[in-house]
């Protein structure tokens, strides 16, 4: 997993998550790789594309995710650590 704090598996359908992380950042790292899943299945079979176009597909990830967390009242102030979102 590298640096990542979890990932969308399109392969088999999972997201997976780093273990020491707190409840809060699980959960907020589950709703970014949520909104992989749902706005990016078409990279399935295309890491190319991905890889190619990463900080666009992060940002757009990170932005579904910042909203959604926004929304349910949870801390946002460090949501945003590889974007230019602020």
């Amino acid at each position: 997993m590298g640096g990542a704090k979890g990932y969308c598996n399109f392969d088999d359908s999972t997201i997976v998550v780093k273990n020491n992380l707190s409840n809060l950042m699980r959960l907020k790292v589950i709703v970014h790789e949520y909104a992989h899943a749902l706005a990016h299945k078409h990279l399935k079979d295309n890491n190319m594309e991905y890889q190619q176009h990463r900080e666009k597909y992060e940002t757009e990830a990170e932005s579904i995710a910042y909203v959604v967390s926004k929304y349910l009242g949870l801390d946002t102030s460090n949501s945003v650590s590889y974007t230019h979102l602020t």
